[in-house]
């Protein structure tokens, strides 16, 4: 979960030979962006008090990469769990 004032911007798109993908959700203002499918709309900041950062990936290797700034500066917490391909 990111805090109200959140940056995300796609530094390496997700890679085709893969069907990773990360799904940001903005649940207060019922919107959802995925970094496959809209990558365009990239950088996105929150204006919601929480965002939910979803990772999926079953196949391939692992390319994307996102960068999430703090805009506040408070003090936040998150945690990410990445599955592992399966084989």
């Amino acid at each position: 979960m990111f805090k109200k004032g959140s940056t995300f911007q796609i530094v390496n798109r997700v890679g085709e030979g893969s069907d990773e993908d990360i799904l940001i959700t903005d649940a207060d203002a019922n919107k959802q962006w995925s970094v496959r499918k809209d990558a365009i709309q990239f950088p996105i900041v929150s204006s919601s008090s929480t965002l939910q950062m979803q990772y999926t990936r079953t196949r391939g290797n692992p390319e994307v990469v996102l960068l999430v700034l703090f805009l506040d500066g408070d003090y936040f917490q998150f945690s990410l769990q990445f599955p592992s391909a399966s084989s």
